[in-house]
Protein backbone atom coordinates (compact mmCIF):
# COMPACT_ATOMS: atom_id res chain seq x y z
CA UNK A 1 0.00 0.00 0.00
CA UNK A 2 1.30 3.43 -0.82
CA UNK A 3 2.42 5.88 1.84
CA UNK A 4 -0.50 8.29 2.46
CA UNK A 5 1.91 11.17 3.11
CA UNK A 6 3.76 10.83 -0.16
CA UNK A 7 2.74 12.28 -3.50
CA UNK A 8 1.13 9.68 -5.74
CA UNK A 9 0.84 9.56 -9.45
CA UNK A 10 -0.81 7.34 -11.98
CA UNK A 11 1.64 5.78 -14.39
CA UNK A 12 1.20 3.33 -17.20
CA UNK A 13 3.41 0.24 -17.39
CA UNK A 14 2.76 -2.39 -20.05
CA UNK A 15 -0.63 -0.78 -20.76
CA UNK A 16 -1.74 -1.29 -17.13
CA UNK A 17 -2.45 1.78 -15.01
CA UNK A 18 -1.52 1.51 -11.35
CA UNK A 19 -0.40 3.70 -8.47
CA UNK A 20 3.19 4.26 -7.54
CA UNK A 21 4.80 6.49 -4.96
CA UNK A 22 7.25 9.13 -6.12
CA UNK A 23 9.54 7.74 -3.45
CA UNK A 24 10.94 4.53 -4.95
CA UNK A 25 11.93 3.10 -1.58
CA UNK A 26 8.35 3.27 -0.31
CA UNK A 27 7.22 0.96 -3.08
CA UNK A 28 9.83 -1.63 -2.16
CA UNK A 29 9.06 -1.46 1.55
CA UNK A 30 5.37 -2.02 0.91
CA UNK A 31 5.61 -4.92 -1.52
CA UNK A 32 3.89 -7.30 0.85
CA UNK A 33 0.86 -5.08 1.32
CA UNK A 34 0.68 -4.26 -2.37
CA UNK A 35 0.57 -7.93 -3.25
CA UNK A 36 -2.04 -8.70 -0.59
CA UNK A 37 -4.37 -5.96 -1.87
CA UNK A 38 -2.91 -3.93 -4.72
CA UNK A 39 -5.99 -1.69 -4.69
CA UNK A 40 -5.56 -0.48 -1.12
CA UNK A 41 -5.00 3.26 -0.74
CA UNK A 42 -6.19 4.17 -4.23
CA UNK A 43 -8.74 6.97 -4.60
CA UNK A 44 -12.07 6.31 -6.27
CA UNK A 45 -11.11 8.42 -9.28
CA UNK A 46 -7.81 6.63 -9.74
CA UNK A 47 -9.58 3.29 -9.41
CA UNK A 48 -12.04 4.27 -12.14
CA UNK A 49 -9.12 5.14 -14.41
CA UNK A 50 -7.66 1.69 -13.86
CA UNK A 51 -11.00 0.05 -14.63
CA UNK A 52 -11.47 2.13 -17.79
CA UNK A 53 -8.04 1.16 -19.10
CA UNK A 54 -8.66 -2.48 -18.17
CA UNK A 55 -12.00 -2.62 -20.00
CA UNK A 56 -10.62 -0.84 -23.08
CA UNK A 57 -7.65 -3.15 -23.32
CA UNK A 58 -9.44 -6.46 -22.84
CA UNK A 59 -12.75 -5.74 -24.55
CA UNK A 60 -15.10 -5.30 -21.59
CA UNK A 61 -16.49 -1.88 -22.59
CA UNK A 62 -20.04 -3.28 -22.51
CA UNK A 63 -19.51 -4.26 -18.87
CA UNK A 64 -17.78 -1.05 -17.75
CA UNK A 65 -20.35 -0.14 -15.08
CA UNK A 66 -20.26 -3.63 -13.62
CA UNK A 67 -16.46 -3.68 -13.49
CA UNK A 68 -16.44 -0.30 -11.73
CA UNK A 69 -18.68 -1.75 -9.04
CA UNK A 70 -16.58 -4.89 -8.92
CA UNK A 71 -13.40 -2.85 -8.42
CA UNK A 72 -14.93 -0.97 -5.48
CA UNK A 73 -15.93 -4.27 -3.89
CA UNK A 74 -12.44 -5.68 -4.42
CA UNK A 75 -10.92 -2.59 -2.84
CA UNK A 76 -13.29 -2.54 0.15
CA UNK A 77 -14.59 -6.08 0.71
CA UNK A 78 -15.74 -5.26 4.26
CA UNK A 79 -17.61 -2.07 3.33
CA UNK A 80 -20.08 -3.21 0.71
CA UNK A 81 -22.99 -1.48 2.49
CA UNK A 82 -21.36 1.89 1.87
CA UNK A 83 -20.97 1.34 -1.89
CA UNK A 84 -23.92 3.24 -3.35
CA UNK A 85 -23.77 1.72 -6.82
CA UNK A 86 -24.53 -1.79 -5.51
CA UNK A 87 -28.11 -3.03 -5.78
CA UNK A 88 -29.83 -4.99 -3.03
CA UNK A 89 -29.36 -8.16 -5.06
CA UNK A 90 -25.64 -7.42 -5.42
CA UNK A 91 -25.30 -6.98 -1.67
CA UNK A 92 -27.25 -10.16 -0.99
CA UNK A 93 -24.88 -12.32 -3.04
CA UNK A 94 -21.80 -10.58 -1.67
CA UNK A 95 -22.97 -11.08 1.92
CA UNK A 96 -23.75 -14.71 1.14
CA UNK A 97 -20.03 -15.26 0.54
CA UNK A 98 -19.49 -14.69 4.26
CA UNK A 99 -22.65 -16.16 5.76
CA UNK A 100 -22.78 -19.28 3.55
CA UNK A 101 -19.26 -19.71 2.24
CA UNK A 102 -19.94 -23.10 0.66
CA UNK A 103 -22.96 -21.89 -1.34
CA UNK A 104 -21.41 -22.02 -4.81
CA UNK A 105 -22.50 -23.10 -8.31
CA UNK A 106 -22.52 -26.84 -8.96
CA UNK A 107 -19.87 -26.34 -11.66
CA UNK A 108 -17.42 -25.32 -8.96
CA UNK A 109 -17.97 -28.56 -7.07
CA UNK A 110 -17.95 -30.54 -10.30
CA UNK A 111 -14.44 -29.23 -11.00
CA UNK A 112 -13.20 -30.18 -7.54
CA UNK A 113 -14.89 -33.57 -7.77
CA UNK A 114 -13.31 -34.38 -11.13
CA UNK A 115 -9.76 -33.38 -10.22
CA UNK A 116 -10.22 -35.25 -6.94
CA UNK A 117 -10.29 -38.44 -9.00
CA UNK A 118 -6.66 -37.70 -9.78
CA UNK A 119 -5.96 -37.32 -6.06
CA UNK A 120 -7.66 -40.64 -5.31
CA UNK A 121 -5.58 -42.37 -7.99
CA UNK A 122 -2.46 -41.22 -6.16
CA UNK A 123 -3.56 -42.97 -2.97
CA UNK A 124 -4.80 -46.06 -4.80
CA UNK A 125 -1.46 -46.53 -6.56
CA UNK A 126 0.31 -46.51 -3.20
CA UNK A 127 -1.93 -49.10 -1.60
CA UNK A 128 -1.85 -51.38 -4.63
CA UNK A 129 1.83 -51.89 -3.89
CA UNK A 130 0.96 -52.30 -0.20
CA UNK A 131 -1.03 -55.47 -0.84
CA UNK A 132 1.18 -56.72 -3.67
CA UNK A 133 4.21 -56.63 -1.35
CA UNK A 134 2.90 -59.81 0.28
CA UNK A 135 3.25 -61.88 -2.90
CA UNK A 136 5.17 -60.43 -5.87
CA UNK A 137 8.62 -60.62 -4.16
CA UNK A 138 8.16 -64.39 -3.87
CA UNK A 139 7.18 -64.75 -7.53
CA UNK A 140 10.19 -62.75 -8.72
CA UNK A 141 12.57 -64.42 -6.28
CA UNK A 142 13.51 -61.23 -4.42
CA UNK A 143 11.81 -61.89 -1.08
CA UNK A 144 15.20 -61.78 0.66
CA UNK A 145 16.23 -58.50 -0.98
CA UNK A 146 14.32 -55.84 0.99
CA UNK A 147 16.35 -52.97 -0.44
CA UNK A 148 15.37 -53.94 -3.97
CA UNK A 149 11.72 -54.24 -2.95
CA UNK A 150 11.98 -50.80 -1.41
CA UNK A 151 13.45 -49.30 -4.57
CA UNK A 152 10.68 -50.87 -6.69
CA UNK A 153 8.03 -49.47 -4.37
CA UNK A 154 9.72 -46.07 -4.37
CA UNK A 155 10.04 -46.00 -8.18
CA UNK A 156 7.14 -43.58 -8.77
CA UNK A 157 8.43 -41.27 -6.05
CA UNK A 158 12.00 -41.33 -7.37
CA UNK A 159 10.95 -40.27 -10.87
CA UNK A 160 8.22 -38.05 -9.44
CA UNK A 161 10.91 -36.07 -7.64
CA UNK A 162 12.54 -35.37 -11.00
CA UNK A 163 9.40 -34.79 -13.05
CA UNK A 164 8.01 -32.33 -10.50
CA UNK A 165 10.57 -29.80 -11.75
CA UNK A 166 8.88 -29.97 -15.16
CA UNK A 167 5.49 -29.01 -13.71
CA UNK A 168 5.92 -25.30 -14.40
CA UNK A 169 6.88 -25.48 -18.11
CA UNK A 170 4.34 -28.24 -18.80
CA UNK A 171 1.59 -26.16 -17.17
CA UNK A 172 2.74 -23.09 -19.08
CA UNK A 173 2.26 -24.74 -22.45
CA UNK A 174 -0.64 -27.14 -21.79
CA UNK A 175 -2.67 -25.32 -19.15
CA UNK A 176 -4.04 -26.96 -16.02
CA UNK A 177 -6.55 -29.21 -17.81
CA UNK A 178 -4.11 -30.26 -20.51
CA UNK A 179 -1.47 -31.05 -17.91
CA UNK A 180 -3.84 -33.19 -15.86
CA UNK A 181 -4.91 -35.05 -19.02
CA UNK A 182 -1.33 -35.59 -20.22
CA UNK A 183 0.02 -36.77 -16.87
CA UNK A 184 -3.02 -38.96 -16.33
CA UNK A 185 -1.93 -41.06 -19.31
CA UNK A 186 1.06 -42.13 -17.21
CA UNK A 187 -1.28 -43.64 -14.63
CA UNK A 188 -3.28 -45.51 -17.25
CA UNK A 189 -0.81 -47.38 -19.46
CA UNK A 190 2.15 -47.97 -17.10
CA UNK A 191 -0.20 -48.93 -14.25
CA UNK A 192 -1.99 -51.45 -16.45
CA UNK A 193 1.32 -52.72 -17.83
CA UNK A 194 2.39 -53.74 -14.31
CA UNK A 195 -0.02 -56.67 -14.53
CA UNK A 196 1.86 -58.13 -17.51
CA UNK A 197 5.45 -57.92 -16.26
CA UNK A 198 7.48 -61.13 -16.06
CA UNK A 199 10.35 -59.95 -13.85
CA UNK A 200 11.20 -57.26 -11.34
CA UNK A 201 13.02 -55.17 -13.96
CA UNK A 202 9.85 -54.81 -16.03
CA UNK A 203 7.88 -53.91 -12.92
CA UNK A 204 10.47 -51.30 -11.98
CA UNK A 205 10.33 -49.70 -15.44
CA UNK A 206 6.53 -49.48 -15.30
CA UNK A 207 6.63 -47.85 -11.88
CA UNK A 208 9.28 -45.36 -12.98
CA UNK A 209 7.06 -44.28 -15.88
CA UNK A 210 4.21 -43.86 -13.41
CA UNK A 211 6.39 -41.39 -11.53
CA UNK A 212 6.85 -39.23 -14.62
CA UNK A 213 3.17 -38.37 -14.53
CA UNK A 214 2.64 -38.40 -10.78
CA UNK A 215 5.25 -35.75 -9.99
CA UNK A 216 3.61 -33.22 -12.30
CA UNK A 217 0.03 -34.23 -11.53
CA UNK A 218 0.25 -33.88 -7.76
CA UNK A 219 1.81 -30.45 -8.28
CA UNK A 220 -0.95 -29.34 -10.65
CA UNK A 221 -4.16 -30.54 -9.00
CA UNK A 222 -3.79 -28.43 -5.81
CA UNK A 223 -2.86 -25.40 -7.91
CA UNK A 224 -5.93 -25.81 -10.13
CA UNK A 225 -8.13 -26.31 -7.05
CA UNK A 226 -6.76 -23.13 -5.48
CA UNK A 227 -7.17 -21.08 -8.65
CA UNK A 228 -10.85 -21.95 -9.11
CA UNK A 229 -11.76 -21.63 -5.42
CA UNK A 230 -12.92 -18.45 -3.67
CA UNK A 231 -10.54 -17.20 -0.99
CA UNK A 232 -13.00 -17.86 1.86
CA UNK A 233 -12.85 -21.65 1.40
CA UNK A 234 -9.57 -22.02 -0.46
CA UNK A 235 -7.81 -23.69 2.45
CA UNK A 236 -10.50 -26.32 2.77
CA UNK A 237 -10.66 -26.97 -0.97
CA UNK A 238 -6.90 -27.39 -1.29
CA UNK A 239 -6.95 -29.68 1.76
CA UNK A 240 -9.48 -31.84 -0.08
CA UNK A 241 -6.58 -33.03 -2.25
CA UNK A 242 -5.25 -34.94 0.75
CA UNK A 243 -8.77 -36.02 1.69
CA UNK A 244 -9.22 -37.73 -1.66
CA UNK A 245 -5.75 -39.23 -1.50
CA UNK A 246 -6.97 -40.79 1.76
CA UNK A 247 -10.12 -41.96 -0.03
CA UNK A 248 -7.97 -43.52 -2.75
CA UNK A 249 -5.94 -45.30 -0.07
CA UNK A 250 -9.16 -46.67 1.40
CA UNK A 251 -10.40 -47.86 -2.00
CA UNK A 252 -6.99 -49.37 -2.71
CA UNK A 253 -7.08 -51.38 0.51
CA UNK A 254 -10.60 -52.52 -0.40
CA UNK A 255 -9.33 -53.59 -3.82
CA UNK A 256 -6.52 -55.58 -2.19
CA UNK A 257 -9.10 -57.49 -0.16
CA UNK A 258 -11.26 -58.15 -3.21
CA UNK A 259 -8.41 -59.67 -5.22
CA UNK A 260 -6.55 -61.52 -2.47
CA UNK A 261 -8.39 -64.84 -3.01
CA UNK A 262 -7.75 -65.26 -6.74
CA UNK A 263 -4.42 -66.99 -6.21
CA UNK A 264 -0.96 -66.24 -7.60
CA UNK A 265 -2.34 -63.56 -9.93
CA UNK A 266 -3.67 -61.47 -7.04
CA UNK A 267 -0.74 -59.04 -6.93
CA UNK A 268 -1.11 -58.29 -10.65
CA UNK A 269 -4.72 -57.20 -10.18
CA UNK A 270 -3.87 -55.29 -7.02
CA UNK A 271 -1.22 -53.23 -8.83
CA UNK A 272 -3.20 -52.67 -12.04
CA UNK A 273 -6.61 -51.89 -10.52
CA UNK A 274 -5.80 -48.19 -10.10
CA UNK A 275 -5.96 -47.66 -13.88
CA UNK A 276 -9.78 -47.95 -13.72
CA UNK A 277 -10.55 -44.43 -12.36
CA UNK A 278 -7.81 -42.91 -14.53
CA UNK A 279 -9.67 -43.73 -17.75
CA UNK A 280 -12.80 -41.60 -17.09
CA UNK A 281 -10.61 -38.78 -15.77
CA UNK A 282 -9.07 -38.45 -19.24
CA UNK A 283 -12.51 -37.46 -20.58
CA UNK A 284 -14.12 -35.75 -17.58
CA UNK A 285 -11.34 -33.20 -17.15
CA UNK A 286 -12.47 -31.46 -20.34
CA UNK A 287 -15.84 -30.69 -18.74
CA UNK A 288 -14.08 -28.36 -16.29
CA UNK A 289 -13.33 -24.74 -17.19
CA UNK A 290 -9.66 -23.90 -17.60
CA UNK A 291 -8.00 -22.07 -14.73
CA UNK A 292 -8.95 -18.37 -15.10
CA UNK A 293 -5.57 -17.30 -13.76
CA UNK A 294 -3.74 -19.36 -16.38
CA UNK A 295 -5.96 -17.89 -19.11
CA UNK A 296 -5.16 -14.39 -17.86
CA UNK A 297 -1.44 -15.07 -18.02
CA UNK A 298 -2.03 -16.10 -21.63
CA UNK A 299 -3.86 -12.77 -22.17
CA UNK A 300 -7.18 -14.56 -22.82
CA UNK A 301 -9.28 -12.40 -20.53
CA UNK A 302 -12.61 -12.99 -22.23
CA UNK A 303 -12.32 -16.74 -21.68
CA UNK A 304 -11.09 -16.13 -18.14
CA UNK A 305 -14.23 -14.09 -17.42
CA UNK A 306 -16.41 -16.85 -18.88
CA UNK A 307 -14.63 -19.37 -16.67
CA UNK A 308 -15.19 -17.22 -13.58
CA UNK A 309 -18.87 -16.86 -14.47
CA UNK A 310 -19.23 -20.66 -14.45
CA UNK A 311 -17.77 -21.05 -10.97
CA UNK A 312 -19.14 -17.95 -9.20
CA UNK A 313 -22.69 -17.06 -8.24
CA UNK A 314 -23.03 -13.78 -10.17
CA UNK A 315 -21.32 -11.87 -12.97
CA UNK A 316 -20.44 -9.11 -10.49
CA UNK A 317 -18.51 -11.55 -8.32
CA UNK A 318 -16.86 -12.98 -11.43
CA UNK A 319 -15.87 -9.47 -12.53
CA UNK A 320 -14.47 -8.71 -9.09
CA UNK A 321 -12.39 -11.91 -9.14
CA UNK A 322 -11.10 -11.17 -12.64
CA UNK A 323 -10.13 -7.56 -11.97
CA UNK A 324 -8.59 -8.32 -8.59
CA UNK A 325 -6.55 -11.23 -10.00
CA UNK A 326 -5.41 -8.94 -12.83
CA UNK A 327 -4.18 -6.36 -10.32
CA UNK A 328 -2.39 -9.03 -8.32
CA UNK A 329 -0.66 -10.40 -11.41
CA UNK A 330 0.37 -6.87 -12.43
CA UNK A 331 1.78 -6.22 -8.95
CA UNK A 332 3.68 -9.50 -9.02
CA UNK A 333 5.12 -8.77 -12.44
CA UNK A 334 6.15 -5.32 -11.24
CA UNK A 335 7.84 -6.83 -8.19
CA UNK A 336 9.85 -9.30 -10.27
CA UNK A 337 10.58 -6.97 -13.17
CA UNK A 338 14.22 -7.17 -14.19
CA UNK A 339 15.02 -9.98 -11.77
CA UNK A 340 16.73 -13.15 -12.87
CA UNK A 341 15.94 -16.64 -11.60
CA UNK A 342 19.08 -16.50 -9.47
CA UNK A 343 17.96 -13.22 -7.88
CA UNK A 344 14.50 -14.55 -7.09
CA UNK A 345 16.04 -17.72 -5.63
CA UNK A 346 18.33 -15.64 -3.43
CA UNK A 347 15.33 -13.66 -2.14
CA UNK A 348 13.87 -16.89 -0.75
CA UNK A 349 16.54 -16.61 1.93
CA UNK A 350 17.59 -12.95 1.90
CA UNK A 351 14.21 -11.21 2.34
CA UNK A 352 12.96 -11.80 5.92
CA UNK A 353 9.27 -12.14 5.05
CA UNK A 354 9.95 -14.56 2.19
CA UNK A 355 12.54 -16.44 4.23
CA UNK A 356 10.04 -17.07 7.03
CA UNK A 357 7.50 -18.40 4.52
CA UNK A 358 10.14 -20.59 2.87
CA UNK A 359 11.36 -22.07 6.14
CA UNK A 360 7.89 -22.68 7.56
CA UNK A 361 6.56 -24.35 4.40
CA UNK A 362 9.69 -26.50 4.05
CA UNK A 363 9.57 -27.61 7.68
CA UNK A 364 5.89 -28.54 7.44
CA UNK A 365 6.23 -30.52 4.20
CA UNK A 366 9.39 -32.31 5.32
CA UNK A 367 7.82 -33.09 8.69
CA UNK A 368 4.81 -34.57 6.93
CA UNK A 369 7.01 -36.86 4.86
CA UNK A 370 9.12 -37.88 7.87
CA UNK A 371 6.06 -38.47 10.05
CA UNK A 372 5.93 -42.13 9.04
CA UNK A 373 2.66 -41.97 7.15
CA UNK A 374 4.21 -43.09 3.85
CA UNK A 375 5.77 -46.10 5.56
CA UNK A 376 2.28 -47.15 6.62
CA UNK A 377 0.81 -46.39 3.19
CA UNK A 378 3.28 -48.72 1.46
CA UNK A 379 4.04 -51.26 4.17
CA UNK A 380 1.14 -51.47 6.62
CA UNK A 381 0.22 -54.97 5.39
CA UNK A 382 3.85 -56.07 5.75
CA UNK A 383 4.11 -54.49 9.21
CA UNK A 384 0.93 -56.17 10.43
CA UNK A 385 2.07 -59.45 8.89
CA UNK A 386 5.40 -59.28 10.73
CA UNK A 387 3.54 -58.39 13.91
CA UNK A 388 1.83 -61.79 13.77
CA UNK A 389 -1.22 -61.35 11.53
CA UNK A 390 -2.10 -63.72 8.70
CA UNK A 391 -2.18 -62.28 5.17
CA UNK A 392 -5.96 -61.81 5.33
CA UNK A 393 -5.80 -60.26 8.79
CA UNK A 394 -3.00 -57.95 7.67
CA UNK A 395 -5.07 -56.72 4.72
CA UNK A 396 -8.11 -56.25 6.96
CA UNK A 397 -6.01 -54.30 9.46
CA UNK A 398 -4.69 -52.15 6.60
CA UNK A 399 -8.27 -51.54 5.46
CA UNK A 400 -9.03 -50.27 8.96
CA UNK A 401 -6.02 -47.99 8.70
CA UNK A 402 -7.31 -46.55 5.41
CA UNK A 403 -10.83 -46.14 6.77
CA UNK A 404 -9.62 -44.19 9.81
CA UNK A 405 -7.38 -42.01 7.64
CA UNK A 406 -10.30 -41.06 5.39
CA UNK A 407 -12.80 -40.46 8.21
CA UNK A 408 -10.45 -38.22 10.19
CA UNK A 409 -9.35 -36.32 7.07
CA UNK A 410 -12.90 -35.05 6.53
CA UNK A 411 -12.90 -32.53 9.43
CA UNK A 412 -9.76 -30.89 8.04
CA UNK A 413 -11.75 -29.52 5.09
CA UNK A 414 -13.88 -27.46 7.49
CA UNK A 415 -11.43 -26.78 10.34
CA UNK A 416 -8.62 -25.53 8.10
CA UNK A 417 -10.24 -22.12 7.54
CA UNK A 418 -11.84 -22.03 11.01
CA UNK A 419 -9.04 -22.82 13.45
CA UNK A 420 -6.08 -22.05 11.20
CA UNK A 421 -3.34 -24.21 9.79
CA UNK A 422 -0.77 -23.40 12.47
CA UNK A 423 -3.04 -24.33 15.36
CA UNK A 424 -3.94 -27.68 13.80
CA UNK A 425 -0.27 -28.49 13.24
CA UNK A 426 0.71 -27.55 16.79
CA UNK A 427 -2.01 -29.76 18.24
CA UNK A 428 -1.65 -32.85 16.05
CA UNK A 429 2.08 -33.22 15.34
CA UNK A 430 3.11 -33.94 18.97
CA UNK A 431 0.33 -36.53 19.25
CA UNK A 432 1.51 -38.24 16.07
CA UNK A 433 5.05 -38.41 17.46
CA UNK A 434 4.23 -40.27 20.67
CA UNK A 435 1.76 -42.59 18.91
CA UNK A 436 4.39 -43.71 16.40
CA UNK A 437 6.96 -44.07 19.17
CA UNK A 438 4.57 -46.21 21.20
CA UNK A 439 3.80 -48.43 18.20
CA UNK A 440 7.52 -48.96 17.65
CA UNK A 441 8.14 -49.94 21.28
CA UNK A 442 5.32 -52.48 21.08
CA UNK A 443 7.45 -54.51 18.66
CA UNK A 444 9.86 -55.09 21.56
CA UNK A 445 7.19 -57.05 23.41
CA UNK A 446 7.54 -60.88 23.30
CA UNK A 447 5.64 -62.46 20.42
CA UNK A 448 3.96 -64.73 22.96
CA UNK A 449 2.31 -61.72 24.59
CA UNK A 450 -1.32 -61.63 23.41
CA UNK A 451 -1.45 -57.84 23.80
CA UNK A 452 1.39 -57.24 21.33
CA UNK A 453 -0.53 -57.24 18.05
CA UNK A 454 -3.63 -55.35 19.29
CA UNK A 455 -1.45 -52.64 20.84
CA UNK A 456 0.54 -52.16 17.64
CA UNK A 457 -2.70 -51.80 15.66
CA UNK A 458 -4.17 -49.45 18.28
CA UNK A 459 -1.26 -47.00 18.24
CA UNK A 460 -1.02 -47.12 14.44
CA UNK A 461 -4.73 -46.30 14.20
CA UNK A 462 -4.38 -43.53 16.78
CA UNK A 463 -1.43 -42.11 14.85
CA UNK A 464 -3.39 -41.91 11.62
CA UNK A 465 -6.41 -40.43 13.42
CA UNK A 466 -4.25 -37.47 14.47
CA UNK A 467 -2.63 -37.31 11.05
CA UNK A 468 -5.99 -36.82 9.28
CA UNK A 469 -6.87 -33.31 10.53
CA UNK A 470 -3.26 -32.19 10.96
CA UNK A 471 -1.77 -33.05 7.60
Amino acid sequence: MANPHSVKKVIEDQDVVYLEDDVESDRHHNRGAQTQNPLAGISTRELEVQVDVFCDKFGFQDHLAMFRKAALVAQNPDKIESIESLTDEDKYWLQLEHTKRWNLPWTMYMCIGIVSIGSAIQGWDNTGANGANLSYPQEFGIANRPWLIGVINAGPTLFGLLSAWAADPVNYFLGRRGTIFFTNLFVVFPVLAQAFTSDWIGLMICRLFMGLGMGIKISTIPVYSAEVSPASIRGGIVTSFQLWVAFGILVGFSSNLVFMDIGPLAWRFQLAAAFAPAVPLCFLIWLCPESPRWLMKKNRYQKAFQAFCRIRNTELIAARELFYAHCQISAEENMFEGKTLATRTWELFAVPRIRRATVSSAVIVISQQFSGVNIMAFYSSTIFSEAGYTARQALLASFGYGLIMFIFAIPAVYTMDTYGRRNLLLVTFPQMAWCLLAAGFCFLMPESNSARVPLIAFFVYLFIAFYGPGK
